[in-house]
């Protein structure tokens, strides 16, 4: 656990929060990942993470460990990064298969993008039906 606090403090330095490894503020954060990395399917989440040095990326890669974390706390594994279709290049955050073979597909976006936001999910909901939004 101590590595993966050094890596974290270092993380968070490199995005412009200067901490130290072994400010207890941390802890909670460094529980998550390990309880992610326990389960072999969030690496890349994990990697990225901790190799971010940009404030905007890192808040966002908390938000997606933070909640991977709250859905394996309750026994319900994620997939992370998959491909929605497999003729596009692009990949959701998140994936949960239903045990009736139907997918839930959650992209994660912090609210400080909310207009870019509304304007992609306006576009898609115009040009296709594949696609429900919720934006609170």
């Amino acid at each position: 656990m101590n590595d993966l606090l050094k890596r974290l403090a270092n993380a968070l330095c490199a995005s412009g929060y200067p901490v130290n490894f072994d400010d207890g503020r941390l802890s909670p954060i460094a529980e998550k990942l390990d309880l992610l990395r326990s389960t072999g399917h969030y690496a890349r989440l994990i990697s990225d993470l901790l190799g971010a040095n940009d404030g905007a990326n890192l808040r966002s890669l908390v938000l997606e460990a933070t909640f991977a974390s709250q859905f394996e706390l309750a026994g319900i594994p994620l997939l992370y990064e998959v491909r929605h279709r497999q003729d596009d290049e692009t990949s959701v955050d998140f994936v949960r298969k239903a045990d009736s073979g139907k997918k839930l597909c959650i992209e994660m976006r912090l609210v400080q993008q909310r207009q870019a936001l509304t304007t992609l999910f306006e576009e898609q909901l115009r040009n296709s039906d594949y696609f429900g939004t919720t934006l609170n």
